[in-house]
């Protein structure tokens, strides 16, 4: 049959009765872009033609089917009725992926309820990451996919078309489960409109708001009550380890309605989802991983008076050397053994003493060197809010806006090896996110159509210890070092003996070092990303044409004061250069265990740091400009043309604080005596 332009096509959404319209062009092509996903009714009418109708169609996010529509000749008030005929091939582009439905999203299990683990079910997607489950905090594990066979971590992760990426380009926020309408999974995209990525696309689409006041509750509870026991462990004796584990959520919407003011039906819509997380997991121990129960090495109370003669029932290796009687013997340093191994009172440190008395008592025997006396019995907690808003509004057929708001919190804190009250040990972890998306629809003709797009993400990390703001003065260290501190907190007091090399961990050999205390991670990081978006669509006969442009800017500001009260190691391994208490000349071998913390009574470091750093912002823009033709060539041919150039500016400190002693004005000592010579 002939081509029928100028017909008036609308489509119409069945949850939202909000309705987007469009004519036929002389060629009969027409196009409908910017439509939200969700069920579509389709009519079409021309002056001499039977109006035609086309219910149940299903349209998923980034889908462009190809719907042919057949006139007859008739009058307009006889109707041609079709009913859910869906394409089995993708006519309109090239692109290769897949969308996990609505109907998979709320029903297919994810043990963590982080929707984006779903992009596992795509064609194309292997997900690298160990199985298990992943929580809605857990933002680099739901990147860990790679998409066609792409790098992982080079692939853009949108929300609502949206950047949603944090630092290290891992993901920045991942919404409720029961918040999200489908996940659009693009392994190849041959879309111009999309870039920045060396790998595929994932985006994730947000419900809104319907006709219809809908809402859900939920809640996830595992709790080691309710857990069985193993076999093996049941005959051992060893009780199962505790834990609890709670997530639960809300989410609902309908239309805008404030009685007397906002009657928002087929107009203006809302919703709202809620998601909270609490956690609590026994501690795990830096030393003896693995073991049945968890522990850490903790001086004696005669230790701590400086009596290590118990260790010389371990055998002579065992003595301990006193580094102030230091002599010659023919040549050689020599030293001599503290007698009964027992450190006189005289040769200790009065910080030392200090510091030693955050240490608790052991409360188990542990082995006969005195190793692994303490039984941890720490737990670790996590607790986590998440909230996403969204509000629609049709303004009218050819104005269409929504927004969508989100913010979650983290907090953990974790490896309170002492309890809750020693703030020696244990680090707070909070993680931020905090987001914006708005974005217009604007028909400017029936031919030409335009989306306007401005977005924010926030994405926050912070580390703190339960010793910040300590004061250093209070231990017998100097004010200067307190005033030179630009985060006080407990110092780092780190050891290692001659077969546990590690500073604080655990080791393969017989018998390991005493617990650090003080400092663990600390620091802030800060990244923001904006953008900017502009697209327009443009109908010509059988050619859709689509251009615009991306622009964004990034911003990650950093600091991390680290030692920024003093780290102080004590080491007595086979390979330190400082080997304090070894003997009888200061080339043997130092004893396997006890010397170091024999180094930290008497205030004898390995070695010792006070980290005084600068802040940091990097910024980088990042620009994108793009022109595709979707030209249909024939009814069952369509060729994609695109060209996007992209651009990205280096990374630069904004204040120009990378470059430190660098001085550009200052002359080369040689050039005097250059020129003089020649």
């Amino acid at each position: 049959g002939s081509a029928v332009p100028g017909a008036k096509i609308t489509a119409t959404a069945t949850a939202t009765g909000t309705t987007t319209n469009t004519v036929s062009s002389a060629t009969g092509a027409y196009t409908l872009p910017f439509l939200a996903p969700g069920n579509y009714n389709l009519t079409a009418q021309a002056q001499g033609f039977k109006q035609f109708q086309q219910s149940g169609i299903t349209l998923n996010a980034g889908a462009q089917p190809v719907i042919d529509i057949k006139m007859e000749v008739g009058a307009v008030s006889e109707n041609i009725t079709v009913k859910e005929e869906a394409p089995l091939v993708t006519a309109s582009n090239a692109s290769v992926g897949q969308v996990i439905t609505t109907r998979e999203v709320e029903d297919l299990p994810v043990n963590g309820r982080t929707p984006l683990m779903l992009d596992t079910l795509a064609m194309g997607a292997i997900s690298v990451f160990e199985p298990g489950p992943v929580r809605p905090f857990d933002q680099p594990a739901a990147t860990q996919v790679s998409l066609g066979g792409g790098p992982v971590g080079a692939n853009e992760s949108l929300l609502d078309g949206a950047p949603n990426a944090g630092f290290g380009n891992q993901l920045a926020y991942s919404p409720p489960q029961d918040a999200v309408t489908e996940v659009r999974v693009n392994a190849f995209e041959s879309d111009a409109s999309l870039g920045h990525a060396g790998g595929g696309t994932l985006n994730q689409i947000t419900k809104s708001g319907t006709n219809q006041f809908h809402g859900s509750a939920w809640e996830f509870n595992q709790t080691s009550r309710l857990d069985s026991n193993s076999f093996f462990a049941n005959k051992a004796g060893t009780p199962i380890s505790p834990y609890h584990y709670n997530q639960y959520g809300l989410a609902t919407g309908g239309p805008l309605w404030i009685p007397k003011l906002i009657h928002g039906k087929d107009k203006l819509f809302w919703f709202f989802a809620y998601e909270g997380l609490k956690d609590s997991d026994p501690a795990n121990s830096p030393l003896e991983t693995g073991s049945p129960l968890n522990y850490a090495t903790v001086p004696t109370a005669a230790e701590r008076n400086g009596d290590f003669s118990a260790l010389l029932k371990m055998g002579p290796s065992y003595q301990l050397y006193n580094p102030f009687s230091t002599h010659t013997v023919n040549g050689v340093v020599m030293r001599d053994p503290f007698p009964n191994n027992i450190i006189a009172q005289q040769y200790l440190n009065p910080v030392s003493l200090a510091i030693e008395k955050y240490y608790p008592m052991p409360n188990t025997t542990g082995d006969p060197a005195g190793t692994k006396n303490y039984v941890i019995n720490a737990i670790d907690t996590d607790t986590f809010d998440n909230e996403l808003g969204r509000l629609d509004w049709n303004i009218g057929d050819n104005d269409k806006l929504f927004v969508t708001a989100r913010h979650n919190y983290r907090t953990q804190f974790k490896n309170p090896y002492f309890g809750n009250s020693n703030i020696t040990q244990g680090n707070t972890f909070h993680r931020l996110n905090q987001g914006v998306v708005l974005d217009e629809t604007h028909t400017v003709s029936a031919t030409m159509f335009m989306d306007a797009r401005l977005a924010w993400t926030r994405y926050i990390e912070v580390h703190s210890n339960p010793s910040d703001g300590f004061d250093l003065t209070s231990l017998g260290f100097p004010a200067t070092l307190q005033s030179s501190s630009q985060q006080p907190q407990f110092p780092g007091i780190y050891f290692s003996s001659s077969i546990g090399s590690s500073s604080c961990g655990a080791s393969s050999g017989v018998e390991i070092s005493f617990q650090c205390l003080g400092y663990a991670s600390n620091g802030t990081d800060t990244f923001d990303a904006y953008q900017g978006y502009l697209q327009f669509i443009k109908i010509q006969g059988n050619h859709t044409v689509k251009f615009g442009v991306d622009l964004r800017d990034y911003r990650w500001s950093a600091f991390t004061p680290g030692n920024s009260a003093g780290g102080y190691q004590f080491s007595s391994s086979l390979t330190s250069t400082s080997n304090w208490t070894n003997g009888p000349n200061i080339n043997s071998a130092p004893p396997p265990f006890g010397s170091d913390f024999a180094e930290f009574l008497m205030g004898l470091p390995t070695s010792a740091t006070f980290d005084n750093n600068t802040y940091s912002t990097v910024g980088s823009t990042y620009q994108a400009a793009f022109i595709q033709d979707d030209w249909r060539a024939r009814s069952n041919l369509t060729i994609n043309l695109g060209l996007r150039f992209e651009h990205e500016s280096p990374a630069t400190e904004r204040y120009n604080r990378a470059v430190n002693g660098f001085f550009p004005t200052l002359p080369n000592p040689i050039t005097g005596p250059a020129a003089a010579a020649y």
